[in-house]
């Protein structure tokens, strides 16, 4: 009497469909989890990017001082470079009651920096490019010209504009969220770099 009575498997078939079944299962739901990803960078980009110019205008109000903000490829200088997506510093600019210039100097305190956003992630502005400035009247200024400015931060992934969000910080230094795809002039953004 064997052993083997009674004993039942798969066969191949139905083997070869439930793969085929989880395959298309498969196919259907990672793009959704890959959207799902890049939304939940893009937030925490812009909340990232948020903070630092709400707490730049806090720095500017407290220390009565210019508070810059620039771009910066090491986390050491400023980059003088457009590309935010290489990472920032936030410090206080103008040491002894100098005026705010846009620069790091030597003895000028850093306050906050921030490391390179992932890979595929463009931040560029349309106003001052590569630093700004609140000077210590709170007022957002060039740092070239001394002129008051407006700023608006262009953010886009992979998707390109489809994925554009936009941060306009005013020349109080107020930020805002734009949501109509117009800078900070009202001239719709056609770029994300």
């Amino acid at each position: 009497m064997g052993g083997l009575i009674g004993q039942r498997g798969y066969t191949l078939i139905e083997l070869m469909a439930a793969i085929t079944i989880a395959a298309i299962l498969m196919a259907i739901a990672i793009p959704g989890f890959r959207v799902i990803a890049q939304n939940t960078q893009q937030r925490n980009a812009i909340s990232d990017l948020n903070a630092v110019l709400s707490k730049m205008r806090t720095e500017s109000a407290v220390r009565h001082r210019g508070i810059s903000f620039c771009a910066s490829a090491d986390q050491l200088t400023c980059s003088g470079a457009a590309t935010w997506e290489s990472g920032w510093i936030l410090f206080v600019d103008g040491s002894s009651g100098a005026a705010a210039n846009g620069v790091l100097d030597a003895g000028e305190q850093v306050v906050q920096v921030h490391e390179k956003l992932p890979s595929g992630i463009t931040l560029r502005t349309v106003g001052p490019s590569s630093v700004i400035t609140l000077n210590a009247d709170g007022l957002l200024i060039d740092p070239t010209t001394s002129a008051t400015a407006r700023v608006t931060f262009r953010y886009c992934d992979e998707r390109g504009l489809t994925s554009l969000r936009a941060i306009i910080m005013g020349t109080a230094g107020v930020v805002r969220i734009a949501t109509d795809g117009k800078d900070h002039s009202g001239a719709t953004i056609t770029s994300c770099i």
